[in-house]
Parts: C-alpha cells; structure tokens; sequence
C-alpha cells in the first residue's frame, strides 16, 4: 500500500517490517513477537491511516491488538507533542 503524502505507510503495512518495529517499541520485558499482521481500519489518501496490529506474543498464543495511526510529517509532529504532553 503507498501513498505519496505517507512515505511511511509502505513500511506500516509490511507485516515483517513492523515485526521488529514493535518489537523495539514495545520492548518492556516482552519477548519477540512471534507474528505481527495488520488491519487498516481507515485511510484518508494524503492525510492520514489508522492500522490494528495484531501481536502473538506465544504466551498461550496470546494476540494483542495495537493501534497505530500514521499522518503527514508536519500534522503527525504537532499531533505527537499534543499528544506527549496530555501524557504529562
């Protein structure tokens, strides 16, 4: 899946790709994650694409959903501190 304005979005819905993408950001004493698949719930060409990862962790094959969101560089900043701060 490509969208020229979400150069990121070729990598979000690569399942093998966001294996380890996962893995590195959501490493809080986890294991691996055996599989990663996606689901995109919507995409707004040039704007934005929200995607459900699915994640077996192989505790009793466990899969846990994850929601990303993906958006155009400048939007997704502002968005990330709004975000970042709200958490604070």
């Amino acid at each position: 899946m490509t969208d020229p304005k979400l150069p990121a979005l070729s990598q979000a819905t690569d399942d093998a790709a966001m294996r380890g993408v996962l893995a590195a950001a959501l490493d809080h004493g986890r294991t691996i994650p055996l599989g990663v698949w996606h689901e995109v719930l919507k995409h707004t060409p040039g704007k934005r694409c929200v995607v459900e990862y699915y994640i077996e962790s192989g505790n009793d094959s466990e899969v846990e959903p994850v929601i990303g969101k993906l958006y155009r560089e400048e939007r997704g900043a502002r968005i990330f501190e709004q975000l970042r701060h709200l958490r604070e």
